[in-house]
């Protein structure tokens, strides 16, 4: 760990202006608690407030310790604070972040492993948003497989699955025209039409209407709605014919 990782982390550039007006009087250089330089120069008898904030750009703590993924934590957590001074409050700052990435205390109960929520007690690794822990047979760092995510990286895999699996049940050929693999087992070939009364995405009575236009509906050949069946609105199959072996085959399909 690069001896600097504590001011990438924690520390904000320092502000205000290089010009900034010097007042008159004896003039000192002050330094902050960890025995930086702080500032320009100010008056003998009035101590500057600092010109340093925290900062939270944990993104490269984060990549470390996933660069770490398979080492004995005990040693990694030496390597760690052997690059942190005790006395500097920023840099013990750090360790403070570790814990957001790193479920440490983790034990295992039957098949299930366990870790500490620091508010809440024993929690299910599962239930916890660590994306690393430490496996309490080996003693390394892992990757948290059971971690809960994030509402948007879960929502980008839910529409991933989904995109996954509309893809094998389906292929569109052209505006008006789909294959799909239907629930009796078979392919066939779906010839759509409009129903130019049905202009809202809500089910009303014109749906209920155009339900019964529909041949795959009709035939009982799919318990899924019309929307969810050809992923658009205001159509239905007019028409459709089972395709051969030879076809799915010469597609790429069997």
């Amino acid at each position: 760990m690069r001896s600097d990782m504590a001011k990438v982390i924690v520390e904000r550039p320092r502000h205000g202006h290089a010009n900034g007006f010097i007042p008159d009087g004896k003039l000192r250089q002050l330094t902050d608690d960890d025995g930086e330089p702080l500032g320009f120069f100010a008056r003998d008898h009035i101590r500057t407030r600092k010109t340093k904030s925290l900062n939270e750009n944990l993104a490269p703590l984060r990549r470390y310790l996933e660069s770490q993924v398979g080492r004995a934590w005990n040693d990694l957590r030496s390597d760690i604070c052997e690059h942190l001074r005790p006395s500097s409050t920023v840099q013990q700052h750090v360790l403070d972040h570790i814990l957001d990435f790193v479920a440490i205390t983790v034990w295992r109960e039957g098949d299930a492993l366990w870790t500490m929520n620091r508010w809440r007690g024993p929690m299910r690794l599962g239930e916890r948003g660590q994306r690393l822990y430490v496996d309490p047979d080996t003693g390394k760092l892992e990757r948290n497989p059971f971690r809960i995510l994030g509402r948007r990286v879960a929502q980008q895999a839910e529409a991933i699955r989904r995109a996954a699996e509309v893809a094998a049940r389906m292929r569109v050929i052209s505006r008006w025209c789909q294959w799909h693999h239907l629930d009796n087992g078979l392919w066939f070939e779906l010839a759509l039409t409009a129903v130019p009364d049905e202009n809202t995405r809500w089910h009303n009575e014109a749906c209920v209407r155009n339900d019964a236009l529909d041949v795959v509906l009709q035939a009982g050949l799919t318990a899924r709605s019309r929307a969810d069946l050809y992923q658009r609105f205001g159509v239905v199959a007019a028409a459709k014919r089972q395709l051969s072996g030879r076809t799915l085959h010469k597609a790429g399909i069997v």
